[in-house]
């Protein structure tokens, strides 16, 4: 179980890098203009991390892991909890799914909109 919680947070913790470089560099767009590229390049960096850690290598090795592998040393005699342990595993990577629905979304949203889209819930956001 150590392992596979080792491997959890890094796959998980490395995209919330990214994820907050985006965060803030979008923060300071709104006071200062930056250059777009700079923009650009935080969210493809998020985007791609997110592909590989959070879709790609939290599948491969946390949920492999622990749901054949663990099984196959472990054996049924040590399975206790194996069910629910790996169903909240699935659920973690349903949720990670939906969340990089809306963050494919919103790259979707400012390709076709950009500067024009204005977001209500952030008080420090360009007003048009």
């Amino acid at each position: 179980k150590h392992r596979v919680g080792v491997l959890c947070l890094f796959t998980l913790d490395i995209c919330d890098i990214f994820l907050h470089i985006t965060k803030n560099i979008r923060i300071v767009d709104n006071y200062i203009q930056l250059n777009e590229t700079a923009v650009a390049a935080s969210y493809l960096l998020l985007f791609f991390s997110w592909i590989i850690f959070r879709l790609w290598l939290y599948f491969e090795k946390v949920i492999y892991t622990s749901s054949f592998q663990g099984m196959h040393y472990g054996g049924w005699v040590n399975s206790d909890g194996w069910f629910f342990y790996n169903a909240l595993l699935l659920l973690i990577y349903v949720f990670q799914i939906y969340w990089f629905y809306l963050i494919a979304l919103s790259g979707y949203k400012f390709l076709k909109y950009g500067d024009q889209l204005d977001d209500e819930r952030d008080p420090t956001a360009k007003r048009k």
